[in-house]
């Protein structure tokens, strides 16, 4: 398979370039997708704790994100581990759109440890960047072959995640470099570092109680092998 955008992303936008790129890593992944995180954002349990104003807001995450952990059950998004509430994990998909240059939360919820981490661009990127040795291939491979399943892909298509990575790394690399403004999803107003939480905890406390977003739908499952 060609890489993304292949020979033509040269003579285009880089913002056009971008977001094909983006189409591509989000219909190769339509369930979990490794996409990118604007810079200086919490993107996962403990780093939303830390951006929490108060105690009382910490509480309310956590509170939050284990009481949709026990409604769910098991993780909502590759639906094959069974959550602890005390140690799910937050799992928190961001939204590029580059034709109006803003980042905004996509979906935020209770997740296992590989989901979370598979869905984040940036923390899959570094987990390839990581292996220098048997234990971190052995790391890694386990990481690709959980994106792969949770999107109903052969667990052999590794160049697939391999395309996807490079695909998000140039996406996060055009994006810093553009005036992207991070904003609240449906007010279109500007989101702080300091309101993630806020918009976490909304989004929390509706999950497992309504249908699925449409773009998590399960994806197609390939009658072929291989």
């Amino acid at each position: 398979a060609m890489a993304p955008g292949g020979a033509t992303v040269a003579s285009e936008p880089p913002a056009t370039a971008a977001a094909r790129m983006k189409e591509y890593v989000s219909a190769l992944f339509p369930v979990v997708a490794p996409l990118p995180r604007p810079r200086g954002y919490p993107h996962n349990k403990e780093s939303v704790l830390e951006m929490c104003g108060s105690e009382e807001e910490a509480s309310n995450v956590r509170q939050s994100l284990e009481e949709a952990a026990a409604r769910c059950g098991t993780c909502p998004l590759c639906k094959r581990h069974a959550l602890v509430p005390s140690d799910a994990e937050l799992a928190i998909q961001w939204r590029i759109d580059l034709s109006t240059l803003q980042w905004s939360i996509a979906r935020a919820s209770p997740a296992c440890l590989h989901c979370r981490e598979v869905g984040d661009g940036d923390a899959l990127l570094n987990a390839m960047l990581d292996v220098k040795d048997a234990a971190g291939e052995v790391a890694f491979a386990s990481l690709t072959s959980h994106l792969l399943l949770t999107n109903g892909l052969d667990a052999s298509k590794g160049e697939a995640v391999q395309a996807a990575l490079n695909a998000t790394h140039t996406i996060k690399v055009v994006a810093s470099n553009l005036p992207c403004k991070v904003v609240r999803g449906k007010s279109r107003s500007p989101l702080s570092p300091s309101g993630v939480p806020g918009e976490c905890i909304t989004a929390l406390r509706k999950a497992g109680k309504d249908e699925p977003e449409p773009e998590a739908k399960a994806p197609k499952r390939k009658s072929e092998g291989g």
